[in-house]
């Protein structure tokens, strides 16, 4: 053990799995508990039950059933401020050596500490919201008719640069930042000059990696159709939602393409020619990839592509708009494909072109998945983590847990 300090997680959905963030921090903790930490997690999550053992324990710092960009300004302020008062008063019963981030939301509670405490941070950015909230704060700004309601939500412009603040406290005041891609590096480069991020890559860490022993046809009836095209992830027009709905509707041909999405609906309607089967455990997912044929990954911003290495873990072949972290993560011809343009009758067009070929030209499943086990293993990001937070504890005024507790 190289430790035996406490940590306190900051997170959102850390065991409901809304997004890859959540457990991307769960690989992250379990790790530290293996490496010697006591783990708190204070997270805003909505699964019923979660698990705790030994080394990590959970708090819950709001009880809102629901996160999404058509929050009013002042909601988004007041969470930030919840995770301000419970990680202060976690901190007075505990005295942490470290506090470890993965959501903006902890940014009131970044300066209170790093004021007050001295206690060392990591903020661990999964993306940039402002970039991320671009993507619909037009749709979000003009859903408010109510001018009563207007102060609230504010215009665009304001329910942008409110979460730009909120953001610019989180990675300004972290004693350290690491970004989950050269992408997101970048961009941190550009909007705080003065931050040095460090980055280490998301990784692959589904409970369940290996092949399953049944076969998923009898749950969803994909032995009648000859291709399945899978889509996983938050239904929202971030993601590109829009354009597979469209995808899907140009493509609509009885028992040949079968458009499947996994995963929260945020922004609907939903499409009647895409089949939602909603949020699914790690084995169902897994499954799911190995049975589809391809996985589209239309997105407008994507930090990383946590779904594009899962896929391709099973040997299933993304097509991807060529954004952030999946320009470099898919390979044209390799593992996949690159798409410059989100119109989707290109992407109709280069779907056929795919899966038509004969299957001795398309990509080999075995070469994809040996691919992507070389290169997203998660022992090296997961130890570029540990000599990170070894090396802050050592400066930190924490105190040490005692070897009984």
């Amino acid at each position: 053990m190289a430790t035996n300090r406490r940590a306190l997680t900051i997170a959102y959905d850390y065991f409901s799995c809304k997004g890859g963030a959540g457990r991307i921090a769960r690989a992250i903790d379990a790790a530290m508990c293996n490496d010697g930490w006591y783990v708190d997690v204070l997270a805003c999550d909505q699964a019923a039950s979660v698990p705790t053992d030994s080394r990590r324990r959970i708090f819950r710092y709001h009880t809102s059933n629901c996160y999404s960009a058509s929050l009013p300004i002042g909601q988004h302020m007041a969470m930030a401020m919840s995770v301000l008062s419970c990680a202060k008063v976690l901190q007075s019963e505990n005295d942490y050596s470290l506090v470890v981030a993965h959501h903006f939301l902890a940014s009131l509670a970044f300066v209170d500490f790093k004021l007050t405490d001295r206690l060392k941070t990591v903020f661990v950015c999964h993306g940039i919201r402002k970039n991320h909230f671009a993507c619909y704060a037009h749709e979000a700004a003009k859903s408010v008719t109510d001018p009563h309601e207007a102060w609230c939500y504010g215009t665009e412009a304001a329910m942008t640069e409110a979460m730009h603040a909120l953001e610019t406290e989180a990675i300004c005041s972290a004693s350290k930042v690491s970004c989950v891609s050269n992408s997101v590096a970048a961009e941190v480069s550009s909007l705080w000059p003065s931050v040095v991020p460090e980055v280490i890559p998301n990784f692959y860490c589904l409970d369940h990696n290996g092949p399953c022993d049944e076969a998923l046809d009898s749950g969803f009836g994909l032995a009648q159709w000859r291709f399945v095209i899978l889509f996983v992830g938050r239904w929202e027009r971030t993601k590109g939602c829009d354009i597979v709905a469209e995808i899907a509707r140009r493509m609509a041909q009885p028992r040949r393409y079968l458009f499947l999405h996994a995963g929260a609906i945020i922004d609907p309607p939903v499409s009647r020619y895409v089949r939602h089967v909603g949020h699914v455990d790690d084995t169902e997912l897994v499954r799911l990839y190995q049975s589809s044929t391809l996985l589209l990954m239309p997105s407008r911003y994507e930090p990383f592509g946590l779904t594009a290495i899962e896929a391709m873990w099973h040997g299933t072949p993304v097509l991807a708009h060529r954004v952030g972290g999946l320009a470099q993560i898919v390979e044209e011809g390799v593992n996949g494909g690159l798409m410059d343009t989100l119109d989707p009758s290109r992407w109709c067009e280069r779907i056929q072109t795919l899966l038509e070929r004969e299957s001795n030209v398309r990509p080999n499943r075995d070469e994809i998945r040996a691919l992507a086990v070389r290169r997203f293993t998660g022992d090296r990001s997961i130890g570029k983590y540990l000599r990170m937070f070894r090396e802050l504890a050592e400066q930190s005024p924490g105190k040490l847990v005692p070897a009984n507790s």
